[in-house]
């Protein structure tokens, strides 16, 4: 099953991937990475 972009945001909220089965493929932000200025929360 496939999350939709509203549970992806509170699963990563929660454990920091979009979905349990992803968190292995997640990376540690960097100092190069930016957040997005229009990223708007939907949750």
């Amino acid at each position: 099953m496939i999350a939709s972009l509203r549970q992806a945001q509170k699963n990563f909220i929660e454990f920091g991937a979009c979905e349990e089965r992803c968190i292995e493929f997640v990376r540690k932000p960097n100092k190069q990475d930016e957040k997005d200025v229009q990223w708007k929360r939907l949750v």
